[in-house]
């Protein structure tokens, strides 16, 4: 069986004013987390890889959420409600930054977006949370946060066809001139 390997970010399980604030389709708390699991699991394959930009889960419903994902190699890249409490079991790996190839594509991983990033003049791309799509992307930067993709995970496939219909990235270092 092939593997896959998946990204998502901002998933917020348990945050019952996130729905207000994203103007999220759910009607509550226990509603969007059905659905944000169910589309994971839907996806995503015990044997796969999943890189998760977090903003995780609110509180300490990491644990509980985390039991009914079946993935088992989730790569938690750190976001700014991520307590310890929430991120002390069960991942693969946690970090704050990571730089991946996939592909043939190098891959730079943040919960936030950058203005410039390792090897951007060289093709590199840039995935990033946070922002929940108002931070506008790039044909080499885009959120993979789950309000931007239909509440669900995203191939590199699916995110190099994304990145097609975007504007250029503007090179703001040495290397741009």
């Amino acid at each position: 069986m092939q593997s896959n390997t998946w990204f998502s970010s901002d998933h917020h399980f348990s945050h019952a004013n996130i729905i207000k604030y994203c103007k999220r389709p759910f009607v509550d708390v226990a509603e969007m987390n059905y659905n944000l699991i169910k589309n994971i699991n839907y996806r995503v394959s015990q044997d796969d890889t999943f890189y998760v930009l977090v903003d995780f889960a609110f509180g300490n419903q990491s644990k509980d959420i985390l039991y009914q994902i079946i993935c088992k190699n989730i790569h938690l890249i750190l976001g700014n409600h991520d307590k310890q409490q929430s991120i002390s079991y069960g991942w693969k790996s946690v970090q704050p930054y990571l730089e991946i190839t996939l592909d043939k594509q190098f891959i730079v991983l943040c919960h936030y977006k950058f203005d410039v990033f390792n090897r951007s003049h060289h093709g590199a791309i840039q995935l990033y949370g946070h922002s929940h799509g108002s931070l506008p992307g790039n044909n080499q930067q885009l959120d993979v946060a789950v309000d931007c993709w239909d509440y669900k995970p995203v191939t590199l496939q699916e995110i190099q066809q994304r990145l097609k219909t975007l504007p250029p990235f503007r090179k703001v270092d040495y290397h741009g001139s």
